[in-house]
């Protein structure tokens, strides 16, 4: 949805001006990038619980060396998709070394089922999203929004139709749900304070 967030007119104005939506395209490439910094600094905790920070400086060095060399190869032949790209290699790269350090000092178990589970959800909807043509985003934009949101809940369904959902998260949702609906008018919110 950014693209119909960013181009959304109020009052005559947009979040981004005009002159720089066609720079949009990078937003995916970061965003996924964005996800493996997060992996990165999530699966660091265990050098930090060991007192093994010593370990943080060289994986960084080497997602730097890769951003750096991927940035002299990429962006010469891509342009700003090429600095996007380096980025996201950087975060990658990071991630996986990261991972492969901490998990010498302090072991996690990770639930990598689940994780391939997730990740088979969002590869299917993403070949969804980038299979039609362009022009159906650009047709209408009711049937743009009609269309992206029907993917999200395609993903909801995967990941329910995959059983990557455990019957006590389940439970849990279901019961949130029936509180909610079973609360009377005025009821089930927190109260103000005063």
């Amino acid at each position: 949805f950014v693209e119909s967030i960013v181009k959304l007119s109020i009052f005559g104005r947009h979040i981004i001006g005009p002159d720089y939506w066609g720079g949009l395209g990078v937003v995916p490439v970061v965003l996924a990038g964005y996800l493996f910094l997060g992996i990165y600094t999530h699966v660091s905790a265990g050098i930090y619980i060991e007192k093994k920070t010593k370990y943080a400086a060289p994986v960084t060095v080497a997602g730097g060396l890769v951003n750096v060399g991927a940035n002299f190869f990429l962006i010469p032949r891509m342009g700003l998709m090429g600095a996007a790209w380096a980025t996201f290699l950087a975060y990658v790269v990071m991630a996986a070394a990261m991972y492969a350090v901490a998990n010498r000092v302090y072991p996690i178990r990770y639930e990598f089922r689940r994780i391939l589970k997730i990740a088979l959800a969002l590869l299917g909807v993403l070949f969804l999203y980038y299979l039609p043509p362009v022009e159906i985003y650009s047709y209408s934009a009711s049937a743009s929004f009609l269309y992206k949101s029907g993917l999200i809940l395609l993903f909801l369904l995967l990941m329910y139709w995959s059983k990557f959902f455990r019957a006590d998260e389940l439970a849990a949702v279901r019961k949130m749900f029936s509180r909610r609906a079973a609360a009377p008018p005025g009821e089930g919110a927190p109260e103000a304070v005063p």
